[in-house]
């Protein structure tokens, strides 16, 4: 059986992109208005609450959520200068959205973020990082943003994914000046290019 959770309504230009269950209530987060919503949502078990006044933005849609430490983190295409908490990704405490470390600036914003070893991932359309050079991945470690040093052709990766405690991207046919078939393996370990302190 289907059940269609009631009191929210999606017109067919909006989306749901991500979905995630975070301290006993379900997040659901993509690209939407009404209802208070502003693109995130939570439900409790009976009834959508708005979570922290969401994103703003004509632009604003949250692509993607992920738990590190405890904390939800949501990355999208929203931008501080709309009157959002921050660039491309913000963190949610359960009370309250946070800046990550100054965001991703010249971006096109985050569509993917995976916890991996005590660290946040994040991979999208975007060169600069917490202002350090980040192109297209980057790492979150809690006090500031590392990129890895690397230059995929093309439009860069869109997609994270861990397997056999590696990490994998989606990519065009080139990667870092290698040749590859659409799909690439980090093999850097915990190596990073450049971090920056915030």
């Amino acid at each position: 059986d289907v059940y269609s959770l009631p009191n929210y309504t999606l017109s067919s230009q909006n989306k749901v992109y991500c979905i995630i269950m975070f301290q006993g209530e379900l997040y659901v987060g993509g690209n939407f208005g009404g209802n208070g919503g502003n693109e995130i949502v939570k439900w409790n078990g009976s009834s959508w609450q708005t979570v922290g006044g969401g994103f703003q933005g004509s632009f604003a849609a949250v692509l993607d959520l992920a738990i590190h430490n405890n904390e939800l983190y949501a990355g999208g295409t929203f931008t501080k200068s709309a009157g959002n908490p921050g660039d491309a990704i913000a963190k949610w405490d359960g009370n309250q959205w946070y800046d990550v470390g100054g965001g991703m600036t010249n971006a096109n914003g985050i569509f993917d973020l995976q916890d991996f070893n005590n660290d946040l991932y994040a991979v999208g359309g975007f060169t600069l990082a917490g202002g350090i050079p980040a192109y297209t991945i980057a790492k979150w470690d809690d006090s500031q943003w590392c990129g890895l040093g690397v230059n995929p052709s093309g439009n860069g990766a869109s997609s994270i994914e861990i397997y056999n405690n590696e990490i994998y991207v989606d990519c065009d046919i080139e990667f870092d000046g290698d040749t590859v078939n659409y799909i690439a393996k980090w093999i850097g370990g915990n190596f990073v290019d450049t971090c920056g302190v915030v």
